[in-house]
């Protein structure tokens, strides 16, 4: 019991951390001392690069069997939904019809398309780990799984996850009463803000190499998706207010835009890891979390670690 009520009295702690303008200072040393805006900028790259062969092993995955039709649409709405800015949808159509070309790639062509994917997911968990002060590296084979699991398994549990959410959402009460909540949060769709933080939190949760009590992983999960909610409703009136890529590149606006957009996506991410990295080895948190796991320390992995 009394073990239980310290590691309750830890979890109420994270809240008041965040509001403190020396953890934010932190934060930022951290950012900028692990080279963070350079890690927005390959993954930024590398997402433009592996985006379609990424939508396109989905789309396979679908395909394989009658029984995952029913995923596909809802699947493809939610990632187009917090991938795409609603602001350009010639973005999303070209997207959709190259991946729906690359599917018909037979042999050596899927294959490309698929090492591709298992590249993009590869940087992504290099640049979130490489946030701490003392990175440890997963051996190549563990990453290999985790990369397999993440591309195989990752696209059928969230169609699973929609089709359970969205039956949970027709029940009547919650139908009745979701208008009323969606309104209080300012029109955001509820399902849409649920699965992104959700999303996120798994994410900073398990992609991280050392402990992250999941506490923090959610409070991290809820800012990231605040903030991707502000940073679709900005875009979308920067792009209608100042029509500066319109006037100067013309028909091929599309191409800056959505490259920028994908800069401020992964600055969010990017951003909220090194807020996770920086809670976790607060002095504050660790200090009262002696009873449970000790997160102070990077060393303590999960899973089986070690270089390559």
């Amino acid at each position: 019991m009394a073990i239980q009520s310290k590691q309750s009295l830890a979890s109420l702690k994270v809240l008041p951390i965040v509001f403190s303008w020396r953890f934010w200072l932190k934060v930022f040393v951290r950012f900028r001392q692990r080279n963070g805006t350079d890690a927005v900028s390959i993954l930024a790259y590398t997402t433009l690069i592996g985006l379609v062969p990424m939508l396109a092993v989905m789309l396979s995955l679908f395909s394989v069997s009658p029984f995952f039709s029913d995923f596909e649409d809802l699947v493809m709405d939610q990632v187009v939904h917090n991938l795409i800015p609603s602001s350009q949808p010639v973005i999303e159509n070209y997207l959709l019809q190259f991946s729906q070309q690359a599917v018909h790639l037979k042999g050596p062509g899927l294959f490309v398309m698929f090492i591709t994917t298992l590249m993009l997911l590869w940087k992504v968990d290099e640049k979130l780990n490489g946030l701490w002060v003392d990175p440890i590296r997963r051996k190549w084979w563990v990453s290999l799984l985790h990369y397999l699991g993440v591309s195989l398994l990752g696209p059928i549990l969230l169609g699973l996850s929609l089709v359970v959410s969205t039956s949970v959402m027709a029940i009547p009460l919650l139908a009745e009463t979701t208008p009323l909540i969606e309104k209080l949060m300012f029109g955001m769709s509820l399902l849409h803000f649920a699965l992104g933080l959700l999303g996120f939190a798994a994410l900073y949760k398990f992609v991280s190499i050392p402990y992250v009590p999941f506490r923090v992983a959610l409070v991290a999960g809820l800012m990231a998706t605040l903030q991707m909610e502000l940073l679709k409703s900005g875009f979308a009136l920067y792009v209608k207010w100042f029509p500066t890529y319109d006037l100067i590149y013309g028909a091929f606006a599309a191409v800056p835009l959505f490259l920028l957009w994908l800069y401020l996506i992964w600055f969010i991410v990017i951003w909220n890891g090194a807020v996770v990295a920086t809670l976790v080895t607060y002095p504050s948190l660790t200090s009262s979390s002696t009873s449970g796991k000790d997160v102070s320390r990077p060393a303590q992995v999960k899973g089986d670690s070690g270089s390559a």
